[in-house]
């Protein structure tokens, strides 16, 4: 005889009206808005910390514009990182790169 050991907490965790969908997928969209702001800002406040500009060029216009590059061995990505809400191992990876800009991000790795 098959047992389906998922059974019960399908039934348990099983929304039953559109309301219920409604309500729940709204609070995981503000959620995730949330934390993604969080995140934002942690970021914004480590590139401001390195000097808030690229270090190569000097482009200091937008935040958003200002990538890491890793000058060692990376261990991990730092948006994998930050994906997973991991801010110790996030600060381990970013005191092994440089602050650069968009532009210059490119062409070092054309290089």
């Amino acid at each position: 005889m098959f047992v389906d050991k998922n059974k019960k907490r399908r039934e348990l965790y099983a929304v039953k009206s559109k309301e219920e969908k409604l309500k729940l997928s709204n609070i995981s969209v503000c959620n995730r808005r949330l934390r993604r702001e969080k995140l934002r800002i942690i970021m914004n406040n480590f590139k401001i910390e390195r000097g808030g500009k690229c270090q190569l060029c000097g482009y200091n216009k937008n935040l958003v514009a200002l990538v890491w590059h890793h000058v060692d061995d990376k261990e991990y990505t730092i948006a994998d990182l930050m994906s997973k809400a991991q801010i110790n191992k996030v600060i381990k990876e970013i005191q092994k790169c440089t602050l650069v800009c968009a532009n210059c991000h490119m062409i070092l790795h054309n290089e």
